[in-house]
């Protein structure tokens, strides 16, 4: 028999039947044999074995590794032939035989039935390396990529058998298939129709309530619909003629196998700030249970039926990302550096606009987030959570006072090395010097690949700043969302450690418009909208969503750079959240919401935006009508973390739409239990809760449950302690409930109060000109409009002409309020889901022009 490798199973050398175990059976001796086994014909050079096997050890140390490691196999294997080439090495199939190129082999002459039989199980299964990471990522992606092919194999055998009209032999295929691929609907199916054509309807109906078992009680997910449909099918279907069901073989234990404005409760609606631009960031716990490699290979197969959840982007083979390279130094204050080579990569790609490469933001993000960090999937999980076909990736150690930067580019299933490129060398203090010449030399190695052009655009790319700047720029970009201050510090700091920094500049500018900072943001924004050629083309349109719109208001020019960014990152979130939130803000429900379940929220960014996206998604349904689906949403907001009270706010908003009272009232009681908070994507309290339900009661016709959700918004505000009562943020709102209530009289009294504190408060003259407008003191009410309209300033965002649309609905004046209301919207106004519950607009919804002013528009 000779000497044959064993990698379809347990690693091993045998000779003639006889497992091996002398010094080339030593681990990395083995691991050496499998890279060379997988290699094939291709074979494999030295620097790639000593990369691979003996990562830490220096040039002379790794060259006299992979000689002796050499020396050893060629003994084992019984000769020097074994192991043939000089710098590429390969293993001589005349010397030795693998059952891989056997099972290889079979599946190309299309040998169905012989290739299943020679796969012995997973690629070198429960063999590891410690210590050599990229080893391990390697095998597992060939590991992954093998056990595909083998369920190819099985398919094609059955669909053969099938053919030829061997049923039974169809069902022993498929049903190896199930017990390989268990979590896949379709090849459930499959099997339940193969046992049904051959007779066996009970076992094709068993089958299903495996699969259902094995769904919920694994994945804890619903079976997918068509599994339950056809086993439906068959139960009803008529008796078919007995067959050799008894014969069958039977089953085992195994089967077979950025919300506008925010609620508006803690003040007069009307007077909400604009939202805050990014949220706190969220990671979710892993899942309970643990799952197989293979399983989670059908999971992913599985889960495009899963009713309301976004699809896994498809690999695209010219979509390329770039991953934080591996720290080996083994010194932890180095660790952004690789998220620095990665960072600038990027940009020196996108500049170009010739290959599509995962923006920065969702890449930094996606490596932050994705839970297999450091595991040997993870640059696969990574590169299928992006839809990216091509992957970036590499390391860098230390060598004296200098840092050795290694990059490869590889196909992110496969796991294979489809370029190697040249080792990059910078000091150890000046680590930033190293990153033009990477991404010159990356972008040459994509060129050839991807886009010859890529050659030439690699030299446009501009001087990367000091490391220091950089430095504070990622620690920025890191931690984005969980404190705005502290962030705009690192971005700001960045800037006057390097003045060219513009990128700097621009988020720093976004933090100060997230923190309502508007002079300070509005300063930061135009000094690079004056000089937008500083800022690559992603940057540029990033740029245009939040100075046009949460700065200057202007939401249609805003939904132009979000259109813009996802038309340059077509697979990244936030784009796709960008063209979400103001397609809203535009009344545009129907393009928000194509934009917003095209999101993955399972995976990466749409994991931990998951409540921002959700909480938008809720929003286009209320604007189109469709309460039912907007409560769906709304309770798996709330399902998201139970503890937080702002993810109620879209079911009472959804189950008063709906006029379901009862169960409204059950989550106005367990709203109570809940703090107020202001720190959250939406502000919160107990008694905003209520008032909102209290405004979409009575906005959808339920008058008397509307009076009964303001009293409790009135009584809970009423029962604050007395410190927290003098506050003017809690007078306000308490103003607000006792107006929403009727009691004009108390409301304007604190209003009054407030007014005089703060003269220039335009919520304050506001309310109170609706409250004259209300009692009838018409003359009044226009002096306190014209006062809100005399506000100076910027940053008003159509407030100022809200309110004074009130005011004029109230004081009878229907066409004004219309026109006034178009004011808003163009000047900044972003409520416009918003606007249909305003009491005040009560006499206006009949009004022909109010009902197309709230028409959704496309």
């Amino acid at each position: 028999m000779g000497v044959s490798i064993a990698t379809l199973g347990q690693l091993s050398i045998q000779r003639d039947g006889q497992v091996l175990s002398g010094p080339g059976t030593q681990p990395r001796r083995l691991a050496m044999l499998a890279l060379l086994v997988r290699a094939g014909e291709r074979g494999v050079s030295r620097e790639r074995l000593v990369a691979m096997l003996w990562p830490d050890a220096d040039e002379e140390r790794g060259r006299r590794a992979v000689t002796q490691a050499l020396y050893a196999l060629r003994r084992e294997l019984g000769s020097d032939e074994a192991i043939a080439g000089a710098k590429e090495l390969r293993l001589d199939p005349q010397s030795v035989s693998a059952d891989l190129w056997e099972f290889e082999d079979a599946a190309k002459r299309e040998a169905w039935s012989e290739a299943a039989a020679r796969y012995g199980g997973p690629f070198i299964d429960g063999f590891s390396l410690p210590g050599a990471a990229e080893f391990e990522r390697w095998s597992e992606a060939e590991r992954s990529a093998l056990a595909h092919e083998f369920a190819r194999v099985l398919e094609r055998a059955a669909v053969t058998s099938e053919s030829a009209g061997d049923r039974d032999a169809a069902v022993r295929w498929w049903r190896k298939l199930a017990a390989h691929d268990r979590f896949n609907a379709r090849i459930a199916t499959s099997l339940m129709r193969a046992l049904a054509a051959s007779g066996d309807v009970a076992g094709a109906i068993r089958h299903a309530s495996v699969y259902r078992t094995l769904m919920e009680a694994e994945l804890e997910l619903p079976p997918d619909p068509s599994v339950l449909a056809l086993a439906e099918e068959l139960r009803q279907a008529p008796p078919a003629p007995a067959a050799r069901a008894a014969e069958r073989e039977p089953e085992r234990g195994t089967p077979a196998a950025e919300s506008i404005g925010g609620q508006g409760t803690a003040a007069v609606p009307g007077t909400e700030a604009i939202p805050l631009a990014a949220p706190p960031p969220r990671r979710r716990a892993a899942p309970s249970m643990l799952v197989a490699a293979t399983a989670l290979v059908a999971v992913a197969a599985a889960l495009g039926w899963v009713a309301l959840r976004a699809r896994r982007p498809p690999l695209d083979a010219r979509r390329v990302i770039v991953a934080p390279l591996e720290n080996r130094t083994g010194n932890p204050q180095l660790d952004l550096v690789g998220a620095m080579v990665a960072e600038w990569v990027t940009q020196g790609v996108a500049r170009t606009e010739l290959v599509e490469v995962v923006d920065a933001r969702t890449m930094l993000s996606s490596a932050r987030d994705v839970e297999l960090s450091g595991s040997p999937r993870y640059l696969r999980t990574l590169a299928e959570e992006n839809g990216a076909g091509v992957v970036v990736s590499g390391s860098f150690y230390r060598d004296g006072d200098s840092l050795r930067f290694q990059t490869q580019i590889s196909e992110p299933r496969s796991g294979s090395v489809r370029q190697s490129i040249d080792l990059v060398s910078a000091p150890v203090a000046r680590p930033t010097e190293a990153l033009k010449p990477i991404t010159e030399r990356v972008m040459g190695a994509l060129a050839v690949l991807l886009d010859p052009r890529l050659n030439n655009a690699s030299v446009a790319t501009s001087q990367p700043p000091t490391y220091e700047a950089y430095r504070h720029f990622l620690l920025g970009m890191q931690s984005f969302g969980n404190d705005f201050e502290a962030e705009y510090a690192h971005f700001i700091r960045a800037a006057e450690l390097d003045t060219s920094y513009a990128q700097a500049v621009l988020w720093a500018g976004i933090a100060s418009a997230n923190l309502r900072i508007y002079p300070r943001a509005d300063s930061l924004l135009a000094t690079l909208d004056s000089a937008r050629e500083r800022l690559a083309p992603y940057d540029q349109a990033n740029l245009e969503y939040f100075y046009r719109g949460f700065v200057q208001g202007n939401w249609p020019a805003s939904h132009a750079g979000a259109r813009r960014m996802l038309q340059l990152a077509p697979n990244a979130g936030h784009a796709h959240y960008a063209v979400g939130f103001t397609a809203v803000a535009l009344n545009r429900p129907e393009e928000a919401l194509e934009a917003l379940l095209s999101v993955d929220l399972e995976r990466g960014w749409g994991r931990s935006w998951a409540p921002q996206l959700m909480n938008l998604i809720t929003r286009a349904y209320h604007q189109l009508g469709q309460h039912e689906s907007e409560l769906e949403w709304a309770r798996r907001l709330r399902r998201i973390d139970p503890g937080q009270g702002w993810l109620r706010i879209a079911e009472g908003r959804a189950l008063a739409a709906l006029g379901r009272v009862e169960e409204l009232e059950q989550r106005l009681d367990e709203g109570l239990a809940f703090p107020p908070t202001e720190r959250t994507w939406e502000v919160y309290s107990p008694g905003g809760f209520a008032l909102l339900a209290g405004r979409e009661l009575e906005a959808h016709g339920f008058p008397g449950h509307a009076d009964s959700a303001v009293a409790r918004a009135v009584a809970w505000y009423e029962g604050r302690p007395d410190a927290e009562r003098t506050t003017p943020q809690a007078r306000r709102a308490l103003a607000t409930a006792l107006y929403q209530q009727g009691r004009y009289a108390e409301a304007g009294t604190i209003f009054r109060a407030l007014a005089a504190e703060a003269p220039a408060g335009m919520g304050d003259f506001g309310a109170l000109g609706v409250i004259a407008a209300r009692e009838g003191r018409r003359a009044e009410a226009a002096a306190w409009s014209d006062s809100v309209a005399a506000i100076p300033g910027p940053y008003r965002f159509g407030n100022g002409f809200y309110w004074q649309a009130r005011i004029a609905a109230l004081s009878g004046r229907p066409d004004d309020a219309v026109q006034l209301l178009r004011h808003a919207l163009r000047d900044g106004l972003g409520r416009h889901h918003q606007i249909h519950a305003e009491p005040d607009f009560r006499s206006l919804r009949q009004h022909p022009a109010f009902r197309e002013l709230l028409a959704p528009g496309r």
